[in-house]
């Protein structure tokens, strides 16, 4: 498997309160590909070519941060789909961010 080019760990949104595509794909941890079509599916709208954070968090979340500390703890990449699985014991699938059925976390 190839390495990642960008640290997921480091990940820190350039504009407050905004996030690139680019941005997106490393948090959400998925291909540069996936990204258009994830905030195509998930109904993100660009402004002026950066997502709202608040947005990212209601429709693909499904949740509301309600302060600062939240927010900051949601800005921390999320895990792969095999570290879900073996902590869940579900098989890891992509299909939820690649259909958009439903937010990850209910």
């Amino acid at each position: 498997m190839k390495k990642r080019k960008t640290s997921r760990e480091d990940f820190q949104p350039r504009h407050p309160g905004f996030v690139t595509r680019g941005e997106l794909v490393i948090w959400l941890g998925v291909s540069r590909n996936s990204g258009g079509g994830i905030a195509e599916r998930f109904g993100l709208r660009a402004i002026e070519g950066r997502f709202p954070e608040a947005e990212i968090y209601r429709k693909i979340l499904g949740i509301d941060p309600r302060d600062e500390q939240d927010r900051a703890c949601l800005r921390r990449p999320l895990e792969g789909a095999g570290w879900l699985s073996r902590r869940t014991g579900v098989p890891a699938s992509m299909d939820l961010l690649r259909f958009g059925a439903a937010p990850l976390i209910a």
